[in-house]
Parts: C-alpha cells; sequence; structure tokens
C-alpha cells in the first residue's frame, strides 16, 4: 500500500479517508494506462490530479517508475 502522510491534528477517519481516496485514483490510473486510447497526458486529468508532475510523482510513489516508462512494459 502507498504512504500517505498524516495531517497534524487531523482526526485518524482522515487518514482513512485519504487512503481510501489514493487507492482510488491508483486503481484509476493503472486502468487508464492500459488503454491505449489514452494519451499520458490525457490521463492526468482522468483520476483527478491538476498537472503532469502531481501524477507523475504519485504513479512512481505506487509502482516505482514513471508512467511513460510503464506503458511500454503493460503492453508487452
Amino acid at each position: 500500500m502507498s504512504r500517505i502522510e498524516s495531517m497534524p491534528g487531523a482526526p485518524p477517519e482522515h487518514d482513512i479517508s485519504c487512503q481510501a481516496h489514493d487507492r482510488t485514483r491508483h486503481e484509476l490510473a493503472l486502468s487508464y494506462i492500459h488503454d491505449t486510447r489514452y494519451s499520458v497526458a490525457e490521463i492526468t486529468c482522468l483520476p483527478g490530479f491538476s498537472d503532469s508532475s502531481s501524477f507523475s510523482r504519485a504513479f512512481r510513489r505506487w509502482t516505482g517508475i514513471s508512467p511513460s516508462v510503464y506503458r511500454p512494459r503493460s503492453e508487452q
């Protein structure tokens, strides 16, 4: 599971909500990255990221590699 930093003073349910949101984005990103109808730039917006660097950072956190490296590997 990916690591989410806790907000200081946030109630425990906030952490659970953030983790669920992160998991959902992760699942959506993986689903979209396997669908070659979408470019990596388009995939950035689909799970709700505001810019490509935020998406790439999260994707690297989830998978250990960038989306542009992951995609060709997933097509093999």
